[in-house]
């Protein structure tokens, strides 16, 4: 008899049957003839009817074709060595298998220009692209039981069902058009890791969880939309701290240090890789650039620091006249309306004009009450009604 080789059928002949088929088939393995064959081929060796129909459909071969030497070159094919049949439909091999698709002189090699049977690079036959072009009847191969190839639904457990659901729901989720140049490689990253997340589940309890931690992997790569509104709220919070104050209004010491917190800022927002990040870095600026006094702001505290040290003053030179024995009730009322005028003044210039006027007067009081008592107990003294003509009066 003829000597053949196969990856899944080495010769099929129909005889008896009026119709036969090779129906969702595959194969892996390298195959390599132990004799000079006359047919040598990924799917079949040789493959051949008369007058009967024979019909192979949604297969698929990627192991290397080879015939031993001697052999008969033009019988030795990718996917058939000779091959004479009805019809062939989705059939696909590894374009590197064999030197041709078929053998050189199979009547039916028109199968391959009609697109029956097709090459594709090893790769495809991994990718979601072969799954769904050999059709429901294989799936992933979620178990890694067949090198990552398509397998055969049927032969699936529940739990790799599961697995299967569960991958198919990650994939529905996210739009792989959505992410371009360097953010489609960390998806398609993101996304294999997540598969594995998945692959990797021992029982249907753990596919909840595993589904749930491959959605947060693949979440974290964000779209091309979601770039351009990042970088599009990164430009707005840049502008927005570039001209939160106006450095006119600060002193040498004060601009130096918004500027520093500015540019802080405009770094802390470029490096932000979520939206929540940029919010966070702008309102710490502007808290931090809102610590910074401003020269109205620093006027303000120096005129403040001002009246309380002058009305410290004040209440410093009132007890030095009360330990003298100075009546004090006698100047209260002048007092009590420098005070009033320290507190309305606008700048230091008028609270020190006042202070140093009302001091002035307090001092000139203890030191004449003091004068009276060192003039002996017969000294005529000063009547201390005559005290209450005497007023203190502001400077204006």
């Amino acid at each position: 008899g003829m000597s053949t080789a196969g990856g899944i059928a080495g010769y099929i002949d129909i005889r008896t049957a009026a119709t036969g088929s090779i129906k969702s088939a595959s194969n892996t393995g390298n195959v390599t003839a132990a004799t000079q064959a006359v047919g040598v081929g990924g799917i079949a060796g040789y493959a051949s009817v008369s007058g009967k129909s024979l019909a192979i459909d949604d297969a698929y071969s990627t192991g290397a074709v080879t015939n031993k030497a001697g052999g008969d070159a033009t019988r030795t094919g990718a996917a058939f060595g000779y091959v004479k049949v009805s019809s062939i439909h989705n059939v696909y091999v590894s374009e590197n298998a064999a030197e041709g698709i078929v053998g050189s002189n199979s009547p039916s090699s028109s199968y391959v220009s009609d697109g029956g049977i097709v090459s594709k690079p090893e790769e495809w036959f991994k990718s979601d692209e072969a799954l769904a072009a050999l059709g429901s009847a294989f799936s992933m191969d979620v178990n890694d039981e067949n090198g990552s190839y398509p397998v055969l639904t049927s032969q699936l457990d529940d739990l790799a069902k599961e697995k299967i659901a569960a991958i198919e729901e990650i994939k529905a989720e996210f739009d792989s058009s959505e992410y371009t140049g360097e953010q489609k490689e960390k998806f398609e990253l993101a996304l294999a890791e997540a598969i594995e997340k998945i692959k990797a589940v021992n029982s249907a309890d753990e596919i909840d969880s595993a589904k749930a931690e491959a959605k947060e992997i693949v979440s974290a790569v964000k779209t091309d939309d979601q770039i351009k509104e990042i970088e599009q709220s990164k430009a707005e919070a840049i502008k927005e701290i570039e001209g939160y104050k106006d450095s006119d209004d600060y002193r040498d010491a004060e601009k130096t240090a918004l500027q520093a917190a500015i540019e802080a800022a405009i770094e802390k927002i470029n490096a932000a890789e979520e939206l929540e990040d940029i919010n966070a870095a702008l309102a710490t600026a502007k808290a931090t650039i809102d610590d910074i006094k401003t020269d109205e702001q620093l006027k303000a505290e120096e005129l403040q620091a001002a009246k309380d040290e002058a009305q410290k003053s004040i209440d410093d030179a009132i007890a030095k006249a009360e330990e003298a024995g100075v009546n004090i009730k006698t100047i209260q009322a002048a007092v009590d309306e420098a005070r009033d005028a320290i507190d309305e003044a606008k700048n230091i210039e008028e609270v020190e004009s006042i202070k140093n006027a009302t001091i002035t007067d307090i001092d000139k009081k203890t030191a004449e009450k003091e004068a009276e008592q060192s003039g002996g107990k017969g000294g005529s003294g000063t009547d201390p009604a005559s005290e209450s003509k005497d007023a203190i009066t502001p400077t204006d």
